[in-house]
């Protein structure tokens, strides 16, 4: 929950009242600082004023910075100035199942109320809320916006939309694909699951333009998704392509080896912590497309949500086939994850080299000097895990409803900035 407005105010004011006297103090050194590293004649030198904010003045130093990492090379100027270019967005949703809510709420209740659906030249009919399972529903809500919007635009035109055929194949595919993905909570690429050790090892990652930063991961590298060569999971995961759209998940397909799992484009290596979390769907990294290349991949670290539509142990969901209205409010289904003592389960992340804390909606780097020799994991990759995190969890599909015991809590303290091997990790405020 966001803290009390009144407390929250108060405690900002005082901090800024703490961070103007020293920025009044610098000021007049940053400007000069600034004059020359533009190197500007100080007698034509148009000044900022010298009443500029402590951000505005932090903005300008981070492009100082970023000036001098170009060192004039051309590539890199390049890859600034598009960067530069980009719109600023907005800040990450505080919950990342709310962002666009209010328009794909709109939508999907258009979608529910309008009669489009046609069966054997009958008249056009509503959706059948009886073929709307947990898995389908979750799904269609992590789609993103620019999907739905499409699907609106074609009912709207009057053209053909095969709803009701995407709902059936999505209603048989999920749920194995959902097994699939559980199965990595009992594998592991590099070791055997008896090998895993929570503890924090003292192993660098050391090599060319890399961070030397503790791994405490449990091997090299860990696999993303699935837990099955492509061939052994094609015909589930085409069932997505009307979903969550052709091309991301052709490329998905692509770049998924048919014979085996271990390709470098689906491996990453992070903080053994992360990959905890990672591994329970308690947290996913949304990769940034707009901010990514074939040398840089954005991330962000994004905080799950607990649901009410997890099956009790030992029954079955009275929702695991239908039941679920297609413009369901997830609000009314999300719920804070807990602990097995049902206590509010916290994560305590932090950057291993500051010390501040990773909270939800953190934006970091990962980058490599060499994308052939140590390329980095695929966005494309990226991309459906992180949706089928998503929709796991929002389904109530992320635990072993059948086991008796529940995993292990995660520990509340020492997780780091996650690192890989061979690239760089950089955190972007």
């Amino acid at each position: 929950m966001p803290p009390d407005s009144d407390t929250h105010d108060s405690e900002m004011a005082s901090d800024h009242d703490i961070a103007t006297a020293s920025e009044e103090a610098q000021r007049p050194d940053f400007l000069e600082r600034l004059r020359d590293h533009l190197n500007y004649d100080h007698g034509s030198f148009m000044a900022p004023t010298t009443n500029m904010s402590g951000p505005e003045l932090r903005v300008l130093e981070q492009f100082i910075n970023l000036m001098r990492e170009c060192d004039g090379d051309d590539a890199r100027l390049a890859r600034m100035s598009t960067n530069l270019a980009l719109p600023l967005g907005r800040t990450p949703a505080m919950d990342v199942y709310l962002e666009d809510y209010e328009a794909k709420m709109a939508i999907l209740t258009f979608i529910a109320n309008t009669p489009f659906v046609q069966v054997n030249g009958e008249p056009a009919m509503k959706i059948d809320r009886s073929r709307i399972s947990r898995f389908t529903w979750a799904a269609i809500w992590v789609t993103p916006l620019k999907t739905m919007q499409k699907w609106q635009q074609t009912i709207e035109a009057q053209e053909p939309l095969d709803f009701r055929g995407m709902i059936h194949e999505a209603r048989h595919a999920l749920p194995e694909l959902a097994k699939i993905c559980k199965s990595m909570l009992t594998f592991s690429s590099s070791s055997s699951s008896s090998d895993f050790k929570m503890s924090i090892t003292n192993d660098n990652v050391k090599g060319e333009e890399s961070t030397t930063l503790p791994t405490a991961s449990r091997g090299p590298q860990e696999r993303m998704l699935p837990n099955k060569p492509a061939k052994e999971c094609s015909l589930e995961t085409e069932s997505l392509m009307k979903l969550w759209g052709d091309l991301p998940i052709r490329q998905f397909m692509k770049e998924m080896n048919m014979q085996h799992i271990d390709v470098a484009e689906n491996m990453i290596s992070l903080n053994c912590l992360i990959h905890f979390w990672m591994d329970q769907f308690k947290i996913a990294l949304e990769p940034v497309e707009e901010l990514s290349d074939n040398q840089t991949l954005a991330l962000r670290f994004r905080r799950l949500r607990g649901s009410k539509l997890r099956p009790i142990k030992g029954q079955k969901s009275k929702y695991d086939t239908s039941g679920l209205e297609l413009n369901q409010d997830p609000k009314e289904i999300l719920e804070d994850l807990k602990t097995s003592t049902g206590e509010l389960l916290r994560f305590y992340a932090r950057n291993v080299k500051t010390g501040e804390p990773i909270e939800d909606g953190h934006l970091f780097h990962v980058t490599t000097n060499d994308p052939i020799e140590r390329p980095l994991p695929s966005i494309h990759i990226m991309q459906i895990y992180y949706r089928m995190a998503l929709m796991m969890r929002l389904a109530g599909a992320a635990e072993e409803e059948d086991d008796d015991d529940d995993p292990p809590d995660p520990p509340e303290e020492g997780a780091a900035t996650p690192v890989s091997q061979g690239t760089r990790y950089e955190d972007s405020d």
